[in-house]
């Protein structure tokens, strides 16, 4: 097994502006080992991204996030639609 893993998020705007990036060290929630397949949990409870093409890339690394075990880079392209906005510049 994979001792004291930690998973991070990253999303990008097709740009390749950077929006944010989360991991479970940041959190405070790496578990002690990791065995066979499992998932893990990332809610947000609001994102208010402007219209555009984005992605999102996750990797899993050790403790400290300095070795890559796997990386999942743009695994996930989504667009986000017009809306009724008052920003026409930025991420958010």
């Amino acid at each position: 097994g994979l001792e004291r893993p930690c998973l991070g998020f990253v999303l990008h705007r097709l740009d390749g502006v950077l929006v944010t990036g989360v991991n479970a060290r940041e959190q405070k929630v790496i578990p002690e080992t990791l065995h066979g397949e499992g998932f893990y949990d990332f809610t947000v409870d609001r994102l208010p991204l402007l219209t555009g093409t984005y992605d999102l890339s996750g990797a899993l690394q050790d403790e400290f996030c300095t070795v890559t075990h796997d990386w999942w880079f743009e695994g996930l392209r989504f667009e986000v639609l017009p809306a009724v906005v008052y920003e026409s510049e930025g991420v958010l």
